[in-house]
């Protein structure tokens, strides 16, 4: 076996390994990517209504500062009352026990703040986490072929 021989066998290994570490990477952007879009959703179709905080609990976010995750009743427009609803703000530290929020709320009891400043970005997050969801595949080929060369 001569030198040419064992480096092309690096290089496919090397490949390989780019396109599996890509792969496993999309698979999370995936998941992250559904998420942000499921949160979209909830802004623009979810069930109207009001939130009444019986819990809340701060946490911190790291660099993003803190969130605040609050449990309590959705009481729908139409009269439909959801126990166990769970409200999340991000960077509001006034979320406390007993206030009230306008929001939207999917049947599993998963509640968004209702507002067009709120869908909107809601909308763009999910938007942005797309368009980097989707550049996973081409860098991943690039790099791959660029081994290859």
């Amino acid at each position: 076996m001569n030198e040419g021989e064992l480096a092309k066998g690096k290089k496919r290994a090397a490949q390989a390994l780019v396109l599996l570490a890509g792969v496993f990477v999309m698979v999370f952007a995936v998941l992250a990517t559904a998420q942000a879009w499921k949160g979209a959703w909830l802004g623009l179709h979810g069930e109207s209504g009001r939130f009444v905080a019986a819990s809340c609990e701060g946490k911190s976010s790291g660099r993003s500062g803190t969130s605040t995750v609050c449990t309590g009743t959705f009481t729908g427009d139409n009269g439909r009352t959801v126990a166990t609803s769970r409200l999340k703000s991000s960077g509001l530290d006034s979320m406390a026990v007993g206030d009230s929020y306008r929001v939207r709320c999917d049947t599993d009891g998963a509640c968004a703040f209702e507002g067009p400043t709120d869908v909107a970005k809601g909308v763009g997050g999910a938007l942005f986490v797309t368009f980097f969801t989707a550049l996973i595949p081409v860098g991943t080929l690039l790099m791959a072929r660029r081994i290859g060369s």
